[in-house]
């Protein structure tokens, strides 16, 4: 595999057959090492090997996938010093080792006395299984055929085979707890592990966007991904990384991508083909929410009720957010508007009272450098 969004030899569930458009991410026989090649294979420096276990069916709909786990063997001309991160997933020239686990700057991190619903070091690392953080697809087709154990969204035990969701609300949910547990008081020690497989993740994501991933905003679908990334970027001083995160020109990432700020020209446009659904002028200035706003702002709609149910996934993404900003990194997420609506959603339908509700009640700053208070629409700093 050098490209995402291209031809693949791993998942046997997603032929082409007559009619499909002739580009995508179809099974191609001749990618399939094990129907290529008489084993077992040589492999070159430079090569990976991807293999891939499958689920028996589709479990749970949209919300499983076909895929149980992927592993990955990189070869490489050498071994690599010990602490080494593992080389990008996809690449279009030899893989190199570009970064060591001593060069993590640990003081982008806060230590915040934990909260009643803090998860145990024990929770995280489960969410945080040694494999690669594998994408393939931008668009929600991506749910069907990424691994499930690589993912580990829910947490649960790494079993075959795996309900575990690989749903973006899922996932939203587990970079979220992560994100703010890893600002919790703890020792670097105690959260040495945890960051580095959120750092690897966050790699592994920056590879995807790096070769033309995109993460497509539809609905819980895709999001959740640009957390671990930007940590990576953060913590890895990492110029490039830091630089397809806060690129809002081509914005990569769905929680981006759904979220804006009501202009003057959105006032009367035609959205859902409805009178109701359209902005009007009492709405300029206001953060808000569309299912597909990027790509597809036909399918925005102001109503809160009676609208696009799919609002009411953003919790899933909060904690992530509040952590951006907790961490101070507001501009380094680059997207003021991702902000300013979390803060409308809060409240206006709240965001419950697990580890992103209570933490957000005692840790949130106002704009003004005092403790929490409820603030509205300002966006802060």
């Amino acid at each position: 595999v050098t490209v995402p969004n291209t031809f693949q030899g791993y998942c046997t569930k997603m032929r082409y057959t007559r009619g499909m458009p002739t580009t995508g991410t179809y099974y191609d026989p001749a990618l399939d090492l094990s129907r290529t090649h008489n084993l077992p294979a040589i492999l070159l420096p430079g090569e990976m090997l991807m293999t891939a276990t499958g689920q028996p069916e589709l479990i749970n709909g949209v919300g499983s996938s076909n895929i149980n786990e992927i592993c990955v063997l990189t070869i490489l001309p050498e071994a690599p010093p010990a602490g080494s991160f593992r080389p990008s997933l996809f690449a279009t020239t030899t893989r190199v080792i570009q970064y060591n686990k001593s060069d993590i700057n640990y003081t982008i991190l806060k230590n915040f006395a934990p909260v009643p619903a803090t998860p145990s070091q024990a929770n995280i690392e489960m969410r945080l299984p040694a494999l690669p953080w594998f994408e393939y697809d931008n668009s929600w087709v991506q749910t069907q055929y990424g691994p499930a154990n690589n993912f580990a969204a829910d947490g649960g035990p790494l079993t075959y085979p795996n309900t575990s969701s690989v749903y973006g609300r899922n996932i939203g949910y587990k970079w979220s707890y992560v994100a703010l547990w890893l600002n919790t008081e703890n020792s670097q020690s105690v959260k040495e592990k945890a960051m580095i497989q959120t750092i690897q993740a966050g790699l592994d994501i920056a590879s995807f966007v790096r070769h033309g991933g995109v993460f497509h905003a539809d609905g819980g679908h895709k999001i959740g991904r640009k957390f671990p990334m930007l940590l990576a970027g953060l913590a890895l001083k990492d110029a490039d990384i830091l630089s397809m995160v806060a690129d809002q020109a081509l914005p990569r990432f769905a929680e981006d991508q759904s979220t804006f700020i009501v202009q003057q020209s959105d006032v009367g446009r035609v959205v859902n083909g409805s009178v109701v659904a359209q902005y009007i002028q009492a709405d300029v200035g206001l953060p808000d929410w569309g299912v597909k706003h990027f790509n597809d702002p036909k399918n925005d709609d102001r109503r809160w009720e009676g609208g696009v149910p799919y609002r009411f996934m953003w919790p899933a993404v909060v904690g992530s957010i509040l952590a951006a900003d907790l961490m101070d990194q507001r501009a380094a997420w680059n997207h003021p508007a991702i902000f300013a609506y979390t803060e409308r959603f809060k409240e206006r339908h709240g965001i419950g009272d697990g580890l992103e509700g209570q933490m957000w009640r005692r840790y949130k700053k106002s704009p003004d450098g005092s403790p929490a208070t409820p603030q509205g629409l300002k966006i802060k700093r």
